[in-house]
């Protein structure tokens, strides 16, 4: 059975360790969430029709890796768009 070309629409989960800045780990989770959310609304908003994320705290199971991060797209461009972005903003560096 074949498909018609134009019904296949890939769809990339993308995991993201992160690992949060020493100056962050002194705050609540909700914290920074509550500042990660204030700085990163804006971009994240820019992109939600075509890139999803889900977090997950994971410090408690490991000192390398602070934070999984799960993206998904259907718009590889978007993703890629996002991650720019991202890398713009002073937040990220922390």
């Amino acid at each position: 059975m074949t498909r018609p070309a134009n019904t296949f629409e890939p769809h990339f989960t993308v995991f993201m360790l992160v690992k949060t800045a020493p100056e962050l780990l002194g705050f609540t989770v909700a914290r920074v969430r509550e500042l990660a959310l204030k700085q990163l609304a804006p971009i994240l908003s820019k992109r939600t029709s075509n890139v999803s994320l889900r977090f997950f705290d994971v410090r408690f199971y490991s000192n390398r890796v602070t934070d999984i991060w799960i993206w998904g797209t259907k718009d590889v461009c978007a993703y890629h768009h996002l991650l720019k972005d991202l890398r713009e903003d002073s937040f990220w560096n922390r």
